[in-house]
């Protein structure tokens, strides 16, 4: 693939995991591959750990993360309109089980709730997979989790990482010189992040109100994007509380108890909203 065709206006389902770097090297990896950013080849796939992404309980507790045929958690689409969810890791669920979509589509009996969590996603990364995901699946709710703004930007194919990765803050951090980080990071920690932030923010609101989808927005990060949302889209901004990663498998991400305060206000927030 091109880079010219991973922009959002030209992703198609074949080529929408390429999106998820890390869920796409993973496979790549897992099948021999030489070229993870490839369109799909419809197939699902297990693994226990993606990518760069090491758990320290994997192997005491080895249950497997079930990857579907377009490259996200989760079974299958189904293309019926319905709830989505958007982030990073947090949203993706690793370390856990069963993540917060899951849980939702719990509440439903005929429909598959799309899990679009993209670790180590940045900013740009999920608002450009929101904005590809809203022309090929209708969705009535969007709900959009996003890390800390300083990180902006994300690479999706993993030779740039090294290169690129060393003018931006980003992941996969393995691939960033701590020194290169320091002198050239710092530029894009706060007014420069925070205005193409804003951008990509204002971006989503508009497609969401040209495809009728009701989108809220929360955040892990209270300190800097937490504030920057809440002026940003007012009350279609939500704060969760448990970020507790004492049940969660790798000890570093949200686990289920996290997961579970997700979920529930996910269905209040579309209960209160129908």
């Amino acid at each position: 693939m091109h880079i010219y065709d991973t922009q959002s206006s030209r992703i198609t389902l074949s080529t929408i995991g390429s999106l998820n770097p890390l869920v796409a090297l993973t496979k790549e990896r897992l099948n021999n591959h030489n070229d993870a950013f490839v369109p799909s080849d419809g197939m699902s796939f297990e693994t226990t750990e993606l990518f760069h992404c090491p758990e320290i309980n994997s192997k005491i507790d080895p249950w497997k993360y079930r990857i579907n045929q377009y490259g996200y958690r989760g079974a299958d689409w189904d293309f019926k309109k319905s709830p989505a969810v958007f982030g990073c890791s947090t949203t993706f669920g690793i370390g856990v089980s069963v993540p917060a979509a899951e849980i939702l589509q719990g509440k439903y009996n005929d429909r598959v709730i799309p899990n679009l969590g993209v670790p180590s996603g940045s900013v740009v990364n999920i608002i450009k997979l929101f904005a590809a995901f809203a022309h090929l699946h209708p969705m009535s709710h969007a709900f959009i989790t996003l890390p800390s703004m300083d990180r902006f930007f994300y690479v999706s194919l993993e030779n740039w990482g090294a290169n690129i990765g060393n003018l931006f803050s980003t992941h996969p951090y393995l691939l960033v010189k701590e020194k290169t980080k320091d002198h050239f990071f710092k530029i894009w920690l706060n007014g420069p992040s925070e205005s193409y932030a804003l951008d990509y923010i204002d971006w989503a609101q508009q497609i969401a109100a040209a495809y009728d989808i009701k989108l809220f927005w929360t955040t892990w990060d209270s300190k800097q994007t937490a504030p920057l949302l809440k002026h940003a889209v007012g009350d279609k901004f939500f704060k969760y509380s448990t970020i507790n990663s004492d049940d969660s498998r790798d000890k570093a991400h949200p686990g289920i108890r996290s997961q579970q305060e997700l979920a529930d206000i996910y269905w209040n927030i579309i209960q209160q909203s129908q």
